[in-house]
């Protein structure tokens, strides 16, 4: 049970120092450490790799992450954390996590994984899954279960949003420059499903009068946009589109959904396996092939308000249910061998 006083927690994450907030509103360890700091815990910023590039003599990540994980070893024992939160941090060494185990054996340590799991390589989180309390995954479903053993919880979790980032209110306009939006690559169209999909919106935006679709994509017809340039792109919008490449995973989605949804945006996406757990009919634009999409954009367009009803629905419940604090209560309930809140509609994938 975590104790009850303000908590000393060591935050290791990426802050992309290099990028000089260029990527600020995307980046969910940020919107977590807000969360930990609302709640009235001591974060203190560990970027692992910002630390590994200024300790190597030509700023290489790998080849300063050995005085990276001495410089880990030492702050925590400067600091004797209640709690070591840990982003992916695939820098830091399964050594590295045991020496924290055995200096600090009462401190609780967790691993957050934010990617999907259908095409990426999360071998170093299968390694290091037996040696921290808890390892919280953002895909659902039995796919949570490999990465169990004695003496470990396996959580699913949802990206965070943050009132001080997602502070847009979309669904309160209605003369906006776009229609729908969409900031990501999809280069190749035959590639997988999700490109095949932005190339047909764009095609089918492109050649529509009635009513006629302003469609801005970023990353394809446009340059990607980060950071205050991708805020200024959603305030423009009336709609976003959230798409994986995989749409099959349980409650797996981009962090676009939650960006976009947390701006007030009228959400589009594919009726992923579970995702209406987290986000009802009403409260997003869920669509099965892209003559549904384009029926619900041009329905949309020619009904505002409908528009702004359902948009309005989708920011409250992305607030109430995915805020950041909340998100952070969650993460020290599990970590700290507590039950999260029954009510969260995700609490369910804990294993």
């Amino acid at each position: 049970m975590a104790p009850n006083r303000p908590l000393r927690i060591l935050h290791v994450s990426n802050r992309n120092l290099g990028r000089n907030a260029a990527t600020y509103n995307s980046s969910v360890d940020i919107k977590i450490a807000n969360g930990f700091i609302r709640l009235g815990h001591m974060v203190w910023d560990f970027s692992f790799r910002d630390t590994a590039r200024a300790l190597s003599w030509f700023g290489s990540k790998k080849g300063g992450a050995g005085r990276m994980n001495a410089a880990l070893l030492e702050t925590a024992t400067n600091l004797k954390p209640d709690y070591i939160y840990m982003g992916h941090s695939e820098l830091v060494t399964s050594e590295t996590m045991v020496a924290l185990r055995e200096r600090l054996p009462d401190a609780r340590l967790s691993l957050t994984w934010q990617d999907s799991l259908y095409d990426n390589d999360y071998t170093h989180i299968t390694e290091r899954a037996r040696l921290v309390h808890a390892l919280f995954v953002s895909t659902g479903g039995p796919a949570l279960r490999q990465f169990k053993s004695d003496g470990n919880r396996i959580a699913y979790f949802p990206n965070p949003v943050d009132p001080a980032i997602e502070s847009l209110r979309q669904f309160e306009h209605t003369d906006l420059s776009t229609d729908v939006l969409f900031c990501g690559r999809a280069k190749g169209r035959t590639l997988n499903a999700r490109n095949a999909f932005i190339h047909d919106l764009a095609d089918r935006a492109a050649a529509s009068t009635d009513p006629a679709v302003r469609f801005r994509w970023h990353g394809g017809q446009l340059p990607l946009v980060f950071g205050d340039d991708y805020r200024q792109a959603m305030a423009a919008a009336a709609m976003g589109l959230s798409i994986n490449r995989d749409n099959s995973w349980p409650a797996c989605a981009s962090a676009r959904l939650w960006q976009l949804t947390g701006n007030g945006l009228l959400t589009l996406s594919p009726r992923v396996p579970a995702l209406d757990l987290l986000f009802r009919p009403d409260e997003l634009a869920y669509f099965d092939d892209i003559d549904e999409a384009m029926d619900i954009v041009a329905r949309m367009i020619r009904e505002p308000a409908t528009r702004q009803r359902i948009a309005h629905a989708g920011w409250a419940r992305a607030h109430q249910l995915f805020g950041s604090t909340q998100v952070a209560k969650f993460l020290l309930a599990i970590t700290f061998g507590e039950d999260g809140d029954q009510w969260l509609p995700w609490s369910r994938y804990t294993v």
